[in-house]
């Protein structure tokens, strides 16, 4: 932001950042109102509210999420009600981008993370060997996000790796 506080030498270069993530994990975090994992809902208005207010600053900018721990398909991970996070995230921003007039999207892209096999201690081949199970994935979330949005989003896996946990497992 050239407006920045945080911007000590205004002669520095500018490098206008075109797209953005909201948030890191929010089915992960912890709602600090409620002290309790984040519901979809309490997400997606925290979302919204974000995506507008830098949109306002800038409308060109292009905006992903929702930047969940992992993606499995509709079986998951829910929330605490029961509610799928992708699904019902893609749900709620649509149905706010169909009842409000914006001059720009507040979802341009959905991301998430790629954990396949969790935190169990898999090899790298096995990732290699699981690229089927990705495409399906990735070809029933365009189907979901087309259904929702009546157009194709751009998908962006953020992190993806064999697992989760701190072991890393061998290369064989």
């Amino acid at each position: 932001n050239r407006n920045s506080i945080q911007r000590m030498n205004p002669k520095a270069p500018f490098h206008p950042i075109t797209y953005w993530t909201i948030g890191n994990e929010p089915d992960l975090l912890i709602n600090p109102d409620t002290q309790q994992r984040y519901t979809v809902a309490q997400y997606t208005n925290a979302f919204i509210a974000y995506s507008l207010a830098m949109h306002e600053k800038d409308p060109s900018i292009k905006v992903f999420g929702p930047e969940i721990s992992t993606y499995n398909g509709p079986a998951g991970p829910l929330d605490a009600t029961g509610k799928p996070w992708m699904e019902e995230f893609l749900r709620e921003i649509s149905a706010y981008e169909r009842t409000h007039s914006l001059p720009f999207h507040l979802l341009d892209g959905v991301s998430f993370h790629y954990y396949p096999f969790g935190n169990r201690q898999e090899s790298a081949s096995a990732l290699l060997k699981s690229t089927t199970s990705l495409n399906t994935l990735l070809l029933q979330l365009h189907q979901f996000i087309r259904q929702q949005f009546g157009e194709d989003l751009p998908v962006a896996i953020t992190e993806i790796n064999t697992n989760s946990g701190g072991f890393v497992p061998s290369q064989k």
